[in-house]
C-alpha cells in the first residue's frame, strides 16, 4: 500500500509541478471553468455546461498544441560565484540570448532546479518535525512528509526576473538571487 501512495504522490507532484511551469494566470482560470464545467454538466441531455466544457477543453487543447509550435528561440548561461553559504543568499548572472527571427517581449526568466521529489526509501524513512503531533490518516499517507522533503530540497527564495524585449541575435545578461 505504501509503494501505491508514493506512486500516487508522484504522479500528483509531477502534474503539479508540469501545470505550475507550464500555465499562465489565464490557463488557470480555463482549467478551473473546465474542472466547474464538468461537476456540473454530467448529464449532458440536460445541461448547457456540457458544451462550455467541450469548448474549454478544445481551447485548453489549442493552447497546448501551439505552445510547440510558437516555442521562443533563446540560449541561456549561468555564471556562478565560486563559493557560496549555505542558508545565505547569493546572486548570480544568467545571459540569455534570443536566437529566433523575432523580437522577444514581456518574457520571465525563472530557474528551473532539479526534480525535488524524494525517492521511496527517504520517504518512507523520514518523520517531518511534529509528525507524531498529526492525524493517524496523515502520518500513514505522509503526504505533508512528502511536501516537507520537497521544501527542504528547494531554494527558499529563488528570484524571477522579467527580460526586456530582445532582438533577434541580442543577448542580455540579468542578475538573479536565491538562498
Amino acid at each position: 500500500m505504501r509503494r501505491l501512495i508514493y506512486a500516487a504522490l508522484r504522479v500528483v507532484g509531477a502534474l503539479d509541478r508540469r501545470l505550475r511551469e507550464k500555465l499562465t494566470l489565464a490557463g488557470w482560470l480555463v482549467l478551473g471553468a473546465m474542472g466547474a464545467a464538468a461537476a456540473s454538466g454530467l448529464d449532458t441531455n440536460l445541461t448547457v455546461t456540457s458544451r462550455a466544457f467541450t469548448f474549454l477543453v478544445a481551447l485548453l487543447g489549442l493552447a497546448w498544441l501551439a505552445s510547440y509550435f510558437f516555442r521562443a528561440r533563446v540560449e541561456a548561461g549561468r555564471a556562478m560565484p565560486r563559493y557560496a553559504t549555505s542558508g545565505e543568499p547569493f546572486s548570480y548572472h544568467v545571459s540569455v540570448v534570443n536566437r529566433g527571427a523575432r523580437t522577444l517581449t514581456g518574457t520571465l526568466l525563472q530557474e528551473h532546479f532539479r526534480d525535488p521529489r524524494p525517492t521511496f526509501d527517504e520517504w518512507r524513512r523520514a518523520r517531518e518535525p511534529g509528525e507524531e503531533r498529526r492525524n493517524w490518516f496523515d502520518r500513514n499517507v505522509g503526504y505533508f512528509r512528502w511536501r516537507w522533503l520537497i521544501e527542504r530540497r528547494l531554494p527558499r527564495d529563488a528570484s524571477t526576473a522579467a527580460l526586456p524585449p530582445i532582438g533577434p541575435g541580442e543577448r542580455v545578461t540579468l542578475r538573479l538571487v536565491f538562498t
